[in-house]
C-alpha cells in the first residue's frame, strides 16, 4: 500500500512495561496524518492496568486507559505528547486513534508509547450529527451526508469547504457486471442501511450495508451484498473506504467496480494522476463536449477529478 503501511504493537522492555506503536510510512509524504490500530485484549489490558469492561468504562468505573497518555519517541530522544482517542472493541480489545503531528517523510518510521500522563486534547474540527434520516459529517475540508436508508449507503450532498460549492449530483457507480447476467448497482438498493460504528474527535466511522440492484430494484442473483466502511478524519480530506462483499452462489462476475465517481454534468475539467513520489503529477484534460473519442489513463499512486476550485477522487 502507498499509505501508512504498518503499525506494529510491541511490548517494550523499558523501566516499565509499555506498548509501543511503530508506524512505518509508505512511499508518499503525509501531513497531519491520523492513524489507528486495534489492540487485542491482552495488549489493551496491559496499557489499561486491567481488563476492559464495556464501551466507555472499566469495571471500576474509570475512563479507558485512565491516567495514561500517548507520547512520540522522537529521534533526538524527547517524548512528545500527541492527541489520542480510545474506543472499546467488542471482546475486550481497544481501538487506538492518534494524530502524527507535522510531516511524516516517505518510508519514515515513527514510534509512540503509552506512559503515565495526562492525555493531550485537541479539537480537529471533525463532527458527526445524527438526524432522523441521515448522518451529517463535516471537517475543515468538506461536509456531506449519509442517508440512513437507500442510495447504497453512499455519501451525498458534498460541500467543499474552501469554495463553498455544494454538489448534490455526484455519485459512485459501485457495480458488478457479466454480459450473460447483467449489471447491478449498489446505488439502486433502496433498502441499504447506514449505522454509526464509532466517533472520536480524530475519526468517525460509518458502516453501510447494501445489495446490488438494477434501476428497477431487482436484486442481483445469489443475494450479492456488500458492507462498506467509511472512515472520516480530522485534519485530512482523505476518506478511508473499505468494502467486504458476500454472495450465496458461484456466479462469475467479470467486472467489479469500486469507488467509481460519476457526474451527470461537466463540473470537473481534468484528471490529475500521481505516480512516483518525486515526480510531478500528470494532468489530462477532459475530452471536448460531445466528442466521440475515448481515452483511458492509469497510474500507480492516486487520481482525482478537479476543476479550479474543487477535486474528488
Amino acid at each position: 500500500m502507498n499509505r501508512i503501511l504498518a503499525i506494529l504493537c510491541l511490548i517494550a522492555l523499558m523501566s516499565e512495561a509499555s506498548i509501543r506503536l511503530e508506524v512505518r510510512n509508505g512511499k508518499f509524504e503525509k501531513m497531519q496524518e491520523v492513524v489507528s490500530v486495534t489492540l487485542p485484549p491482552a495488549q489493551a489490558a496491559e496499557i489499561n492496568g486491567g481488563p476492559l469492561f464495556d464501551g466507555k468504562t472499566l469495571f471500576d468505573g474509570k475512563a479507558l486507559f485512565d491516567g495514561k497518555a500517548l507520547f512520540e519517541l522522537t529521534e533526538d530522544g524527547r517524548q512528545q505528547p500527541v492527541p489520542c482517542a480510545i474506543s472499546y472493541r467488542s471482546g475486550g480489545g481497544a481501538v487506538v486513534t492518534w494524530l502524527m503531528p507535522g510531516l511524516t517523510r516517505a518510508e519514515a518510521v515513527r514510534t509512540f508509547v503509552f506512559k503515565p500522563g495526562k492525555p493531550m486534547q485537541l479539537e480537529g474540527g471533525l463532527s458527526v450529527i445524527e438526524e432522523d434520516d441521515c448522518y451529517r459529517i463535516s471537517n475543515q475540508f468538506f461536509s456531506l451526508i449519509h442517508a440512513k436508508k437507500g442510495h447504497g449507503g453512499q455519501p451525498q450532498e458534498i460541500r467543499f469547504a474552501n469554495s463553498g460549492n455544494l454538489d448534490k449530483a455526484i455519485a459512485f457507480y459501485e457495480r458488478v457486471h457479466t454480459k450473460e447476467i447483467g449489471t447491478f448497482y449498489t446505488l439502486y438498493d433502496k433498502n441499504a442501511t447506514v449505522s454509526l460504528v464509532s466517533a472520536t474527535p480524530l475519526s468517525v466511522t460509518l458502516e453501510a450495508k447494501t445489495g446490488y440492484c438494477k434501476s428497477s430494484g431487482d436484486p442481483a442473483p445469489g443475494n450479492l451484498r456488500a458492507t462498506y466502511r467509511y472512515t472520516y478524519y480530522a485534519f485530512s480530506p482523505r476518506v478511508k473506504v473499505e468494502a467486504f462483499i458476500e454472495r450465496e452462489n458461484e456466479a462469475l462476475w467479470k467486472e467489479l467496480h469500486f469507488l467509481h465517481p460519476i457526474h451527470p454534468k461537466r463540473v470537473f475539467d481534468r484528471f490529475v494522476i500521481g505516480n512516483a513520489p518525486n515526480d510531478p503529477p500528470t494532468i489530462f484534460d477532459f475530452l471536448p463536449p460531445k466528442s466521440n473519442a475515448k481515452q483511458n489513463h492509469s497510474g500507480s499512486g492516486w487520481a482525482v477529478m478537479e476543476n479550479n476550485s474543487d477535486a474528488i477522487g
